[in-house]
């Protein structure tokens, strides 16, 4: 196969885009990316859908000063030779460092794509809830400061159903338990219950399904899910 058709495999286009839109190429890899995205449109086309897809976090994430561990992270980046031999085995293969590296600059551009927005609480939790496509739906954050949770509705927000209903997949069991219906409107609020809480703590990702007027009447999500994201937390304790 030749280069050039290497490049039109969507799978290959997908990781460019991804790539190019978090920041994790390279220099050459990015001036290369820069001249192939002039040569074929589905390329820029997807980093351009990435970029969009990113952008709403702009109006949610508030900034958030790096922790010491993060400096220590970058540290240890610039000089590895330093602490090789105190890292573990398993942190001195290529392939598991490159995933802490991927994840660590994930978390990273998620806060980089803040713009300025004025200062608001912070923010512990945030999930960034996907239809089938791809397409960021909704951006839920939590904040213990405030225990509040925020619900923020894009496009043309949720109207095809008598109910919506928001969901936390557990981490520890698997189980799926409700955090109550949700405002299919651009934004709504809700103050945190305690147990509310551990829920969201717990939670591995939510999901927000389409429910009959009044929502699950068995305390179980109906098969129909309209979006969902991981739950991601950004504050260390």
């Amino acid at each position: 196969m030749s280069v050039a058709m290497r490049y039109k495999q969507p799978e290959v286009q997908d990781s460019l885009a991804r790539g190019y839109v978090l920041g994790t190429l390279g220099a050459a890899a990015r001036r290369r990316c820069n001249v192939l995205r002039k040569q074929i449109p589905e390329l820029d086309q997807r980093i351009r859908e990435l970029e969009e897809c990113l952008q709403p976090l702009a109006a949610v994430v508030p900034p958030l000063a790096p922790s010491g561990r993060v400096w220590d992270q970058i540290d240890a980046s610039i000089s590895p030779v330093s602490r090789s031999e105190k890292l573990p085995f398993w942190e001195r293969l290529p392939f598991f460092r490159g995933l802490a590296l991927a994840s660590s600059l994930i978390a990273i551009a998620l806060i980089l794509f803040q713009l300025s927005v004025a200062p608001t609480p912070s923010v512990d939790y945030i999930a960034v809830l996907e239809d089938d496509g791809g397409q960021a739906q909704l951006v839920v954050t939590a904040s213990e400061q405030t225990s509040i949770m925020d619900i923020r509705v894009f496009g043309d927000g949720l109207t095809d159903s008598p109910a919506y209903q928001l969901w936390a997949v557990s981490k520890t069991d698997g189980e799926t338990r409700s955090l109550g219906l949700i405002d299919p409107g651009t934004t709504s609020q809700r103050e945190l219950s305690n147990t509310d809480w551990r829920l969201i703590g717990d939670a591995h990702e939510l999901l927000v399904t389409a429910e009959m007027s009044g929502g699950s009447a068995i305390g179980e999500p109906s098969n129909t899910i309209v979006s969902r994201g991981l739950c991601i937390k950004l504050t260390d304790g």
